[in-house]
């Protein structure tokens, strides 16, 4: 992937759609394929989801564990992508993220 894809990628983040799946464990296979796929996309869309999910859901619970899992290790995958190509250390990628995507924008 080059830094042009990848400025891409996030430039379209906020218009990227989301993929609930009500089913937990129709949600967890579709999930983990998705985290298998090293799919940038897919990983992006997949952490869109749980992200708003998890804000939704803020005040009344917690996202489960496996979603939990899920998002951690799609977070992972694509911030060392994002790090190695960028030259980057992962645990900058999110605020570059955020400094790149206004805030009204998510």
């Amino acid at each position: 992937m080059s830094k042009d894809q990848i400025y891409g990628l996030i430039d379209h983040m906020p218009e990227e759609e989301t993929v609930w799946i009500s089913d937990e464990r129709e949600r967890s296979k579709a999930y983990y394929a998705k985290v298998n796929s090293c799919d940038s996309r897919a990983l992006i869309q997949l952490i869109k989801t749980l992200y708003l999910e998890k804000n939704q859901h803020s005040k009344s619970k917690r996202l489960g564990t496996i979603d939990s899992k899920i998002m951690g290790t799609a977070e992972r995958l694509l911030y060392e992508e994002f790090a190695f190509v960028l030259g980057l250390d992962p645990k900058d990628v999110l605020p570059f993220i955020q400094a790149r995507i206004p805030r009204q924008a998510v």
